[in-house]
């Protein structure tokens, strides 16, 4: 049983992404809340053509407060050209919208975007959020692997 619900879950198409929001543990059940699964397939429709205003739509799911949507909407915002987005990435009231931000600059940016990714991240610095810190951490070690860089080689103070 427990092997089925992993292959059922492999199985799930980007496009479908909304359906992983009703696995809890093993099992599979119903979502009931179709808006939930109306925006995480808003965002995984915007992954394809890449325009305005499906950064627009993706934007603002990154900041919301359940996982999935979150993490389609990033995958949406990474789809899309970094140079539309770059200028947006930065502390955030929403600190899930700011780390997600980061992350997705991360991912899809280059070295010098470490500035802008750490001054994201380090919005989530003081939360009391154990989730936030550990989001913040991940999203640093991203990009500083990717950037094949440290917070030493490129002078940055990050506290930990």
């Amino acid at each position: 049983m427990a092997q089925e619900a992993l292959d059922t879950r492999r199985a799930i198409n980007f496009a479908d992404i909304h359906i992983a929001i009703g696995i809890v543990g093993d099992h599979m059940r119903p979502v009931e809340l179709a808006g939930l699964t109306a925006a995480a397939a808003n965002c995984a429709a915007s992954v394809i053509p890449p325009s305005a205003a499906a950064l627009d739509k993706a934007w603002p799911l990154m900041g919301h407060a359940d996982r999935w949507v979150r993490f389609a909407a990033r995958i949406a915002v990474e789809h899309q050209p970094v140079d539309a987005w770059r200028s947006r990435v930065k502390a955030d009231a929403n600190l899930d919208l700011a780390l997600n931000a980061a992350l997705a600059l991360a991912r899809s940016g280059g070295a010098p975007d470490l500035g802008a990714i750490v001054t994201a991240a380090d919005s989530a610095a003081n939360s009391k959020d154990l989730r936030l810190r550990q989001d913040r951490l991940r999203v640093l070690h991203v990009a500083f692997a990717r950037a094949h860089s440290s917070p030493s080689s490129s002078k940055m103070a990050v506290p930990l």
